[in-house]
């Protein structure tokens, strides 16, 4: 006859937040290795390459053994899968304040515990055992301490450790091919335009017609020669406000969700964008938050907001030349600003740029042939993603089926 399946609260495996006594008698100096929170990815992988200088008087991070089970406390990088078990150079570190530490009591398999807290009950648990407003919400120690696992021997805690790592590596193998497909797809994406716009390099001085002409280019054009501001001021209070989101260009204010900047209570200090209008993030240009509207509306007067002749220039092919990294990261350096990483591009300056114009017959070819070949390469992506994302579900469902003991190994 089976014996009865019993749970047992994980605190009756592992103790909660535990001093680390070997910080009590270390000399000040001594390094020891610190893991941001940063540092702490997914599948139970980090970066160990940062240390610290143990000093007594910094009390605000979290001190950990090497063999101790990491949790992040905050939301939503607790729901990432984040948890792992601590492997560091040195004997004890020092972590972020925003996780908590389990440490196995003697005879308990430490990856057993990982795997518990990476199961997606334990996620699924946890979001309804948080504390906090907004995003600054957090699991605590007690939902930790009292999250109910199955009553497990050692020997079965390691034969089910065993069993995850194995099948667990084979996921992850097959997942980082992925990720690697993905890069070189994306990279082939971006080389497109490239070959077919900037197929000679990038000037020393995006300022210069003679620059590009001596690479070779045969005819460029200064933005100001078919774009115009549209500096105009809005009147009515019930505008449709857009944001401009860096990957997805500009969308409705109520689609951004809650990052970045907040709409404005009085929209008469915002301007106006008409369908088809470019806005362009003065200060994060350079890391792409630029696009072309398909709303009319108001958007921050922060953003370079412009309509472009389309006479000249297919709108289709600025897109392209925006889209360039190089070509980003040369303008946002012709702003002003003390930080580089804050340098802000005023709309004189920005006007003043050279950019490839061929005429608009060979623009439009240009586009067509990058349309195709973008298209093919975004399928690709798009289905790699999808089997991306069912593989990293089979291995959450695989962790949680046999930590619950729903499969047996």
């Amino acid at each position: 006859m089976n014996r009865p399946v019993r749970e047992l609260s994980l605190k009756y495996y592992a103790d909660i937040n535990p001093s680390t006594d070997e910080f009590k008698t270390m000399p000040e100096g001594e390094q020891v290795a610190f893991l941001p929170l940063e540092n702490i990815w997914a599948f139970g992988t980090a970066d160990y390459s940062r240390s610290r200088l143990w000093k007594k008087s910094e009390t605000s991070y979290t001190q950990f053994r090497r063999g101790d089970v990491l949790v992040p406390k905050v939301t939503p990088t607790v729901f990432h899968g984040r948890s792992m078990v601590a492997e560091p150079k040195t004997e004890v570190g020092l972590a972020t304040s925003e996780v908590h530490v389990l440490r196995p009591k003697d005879g308990v398999d430490r990856r057993w515990i990982a795997y518990n807290v990476l199961s997606s009950q334990f996620l699924d648990r946890a979001r309804g055992n948080v504390y906090g407003v907004g995003g600054l919400q957090r699991i605590s120690a007690g939902y930790l301490g009292d999250y109910k696992v199955l009553e497990t021997d050692i020997a079965s805690q390691r034969r089910i450790a065993d069993y995850l790592d194995r099948e667990t590596a084979e996921i992850d193998a097959a997942v980082a091919d992925l990720d690697r497909y993905l890069e070189l797809l994306e990279k082939r994406k971006k080389t497109l335009a490239v070959k077919h716009i900037f197929p000679y390099g990038f000037p020393q001085n995006l300022l210069s017609a003679s620059d590009y002409l001596a690479l070779g280019y045969q005819s460029v054009q200064r933005i100001a020669s078919f774009a115009k501001l549209r500096k105009k001021r809005n009147n009515d209070p019930n505008a449709d406000y857009l944001s401009l989101l860096r990957g997805r260009g500009v969308i409705p204010y109520e689609e951004k969700g809650n990052v970045g900047n907040k709409k404005p209570q009085d929209l008469t200090t915002s301007f106006m964008v008409e369908k088809g209008d470019y806005l362009v993030n003065s200060m994060n240009f350079g890391i792409g938050s630029f696009g072309r509207s398909s709303y009319s509306g108001v958007a921050s007067a922060a953003y370079l907001i412009f309509c472009i002749n389309e006479e000249l220039v297919n709108p289709d092919f600025l897109q392209f030349v925006f889209a360039n990294d190089d070509l980003r990261a040369q303008a946002q350096n012709l702003g002003n600003g003390i930080l580089e990483h804050r340098k802000s591009i005023n709309w004189d300056r920005f006007r003043a740029i050279y950019v490839p114009m061929p005429q608009r017959g060979k623009q439009d070819a240009i586009v067509d042939v990058l349309s195709r070949e973008t298209s093919e390469l975004q399928s690709l992506i798009v289905e790699s993603t999808k089997l991306r994302d069912l593989l990293l579900k089979r291995r959450s469902v695989l962790i949680t089926e046999v930590v619950t003991g729903k499969k047996q190994v």
